[in-house]
C-alpha cells in the first residue's frame, strides 16, 4: 500500500513538473509572439512614418512647383521704349513722343491701369504733381504691345524746359489673386538731348521746384534759398542715412544730436564710398545760408531744411505708393 501511495505521489508530481514546463514553454512562445507583434507594429509605424515624410517631400515639391509655376507664367508689364507720334514735327516737344507698354510674361494681363504724375517746367513757371490715368481696365496678351501718350499738361510758355513722368502700372494676372505693379520714371530735359530717358527712382530733376514750394510753409525758410548741390547734399543724408521717417519725427534737439553723429561719420569718411560724402560736403553746408556752423553742428535753419526736405522725400514716398 505504502508503495501504491509513493507511486502515485511520484506520478503526481512527474504530472505536475510536466504541466509547469508547458506552461513556461507555453508562456515563452506567447512573449515570443507579442514581442513579433510588437516587431511588426514597429515597424509598421516607421513605415507609415516614411511614407508621411515621403508624403510631405511630395506636398513641398508639389508646392515649390506651383511657385515656379506663378513665377515663371505670370504677365511682366513695363513700358519697353519711347517712340516719337507718326505726325510730329517738333522733336524737342516731350508731348510729341509715345510710350509702348509690353507683356513679357506668359500669361495675359488684366485690369491694366496705367496712371502718370506729370512735372514740367517752362522758365521759371512750373506744375508739379499733375495726376492723370492713361489707361484704364485693359488686357495686354503676352508679347502684345498697347502704345499710349500723355496728354499736354497746362504749361505757361512756349518751350517746356524740362519734363518729368513717374509711371504707376497695376495689372493682375490670370488666375493670380494679388495685384502687381510697377513704378517707372522718365525724364526729358536739355542734358538728355531733348529725348525721354528712363531713370531709377532716385532720380528727380524736380526736387529743387518741390522744396521751393514746400519751403514756404516754414517762416524762416521763405526768404532763404537753396542751391540744388546743397539739397543733393542734405537729400542724400535725409533719405539714405539718418532715414526720411526718423527725420519728420525727431524734434529740433533730437534732429541737432544725430546730425552731430552724421557730420563725425562723415569726417571719418564712412560715408564717401556709398554716398560720395566728404568733408568738402560739410563745408558746403556751412555757409552762406549756415546750414550748420563752424562746429558741424545743425543750425536751426539747417533743422528747417532737413524737415522741409524729409517733407518732400515722404509725399513722393506716398505718390509711388498709391
Amino acid at each position: 500500500m505504502d508503495a501504491l501511495t509513493a507511486y502515485s505521489t511520484l506520478a503526481l508530481a512527474v504530472l505536475t513538473l510536466a504541466l509547469v514546463i508547458l506552461a513556461a514553454v507555453n508562456f515563452q512562445k506567447f512573449i515570443e509572439n507579442v514581442s513579433l507583434v510588437a516587431q511588426g507594429l514597429e515597424k509598421q509605424a516607421n513605415s507609415i512614418n516614411l511614407q508621411a515624410q515621403s508624403l510631405k517631400a511630395q506636398a513641398e515639391s508639389i508646392d515649390l512647383q506651383s511657385k515656379d509655376i506663378l513665377l515663371n507664367y505670370k504677365p511682366v508689364v513695363f513700358i519697353k521704349e519711347v517712340v516719337l507720334l507718326a505726325n510730329a514735327q517738333d522733336t524737342s516737344d516731350p508731348y510729341k513722343y509715345a510710350f509702348v507698354l509690353t507683356n513679357s510674361g506668359k500669361l495675359p494681363a488684366r485690369n491694366v491701369e496705367v496712371s502718370v504724375t506729370a512735372n514740367s517746367a517752362s522758365g521759371t513757371n512750373s506744375d508739379l504733381g499733375l495726376i492723370h490715368t492713361i489707361i484704364d481696365k485693359a488686357s495686354i496678351y503676352p508679347g502684345a504691345d498697347l502704345i499710349f501718350h500723355v496728354p499736354r499738361m497746362i504749361i505757361r510758355g512756349d518751350k517746356i524746359d524740362k519734363a518729368q513722368f513717374q509711371f504707376r502700372i497695376r495689372y493682375m494676372g490670370d488666375g493670380l489673386p494679388q495685384q502687381m505693379h510697377e513704378n517707372m520714371k522718365y525724364i526729358f530735359s536739355d542734358q538728355t538731348n531733348r529725348r525721354w530717358i528712363y531713370t531709377g527712382p532716385k532720380v528727380d530733376i524736380f526736387f529743387k521746384e518741390k522744396f521751393d514750394r514746400k519751403k514756404s510753409q516754414y517762416t524762416d525758410l521763405a526768404d532763404v534759398e537753396i542751391s540744388e548741390g546743397r539739397l543733393s547734399i542734405i537729400k542724400q543724408i535725409v533719405d539714405g542715412i539718418v532715414g526720411t521717417d526718423k527725420v519728420l519725427k525727431s524734434n529740433a534737439n533730437e534732429l541737432i544730436t544725430l546730425f552731430t553723429t552724421v557730420s563725425k561719420e562723415i569726417r571719418e569718411m564712412k560715408h564717401f564710398r556709398t554716398y560720395g560724402l566728404n568733408e568738402g560736403a560739410l563745408t558746403g553746408l556751412r555757409g552762406p545760408v549756415r546750414i550748420i556752423d563752424e562746429n558741424d553742428q545743425l543750425t536751426l535753419i539747417g533743422v528747417s531744411v532737413f524737415k522741409c526736405v524729409g517733407e518732400v522725400l515722404g509725399s513722393e514716398e506716398m505718390e509711388s505708393d498709391q
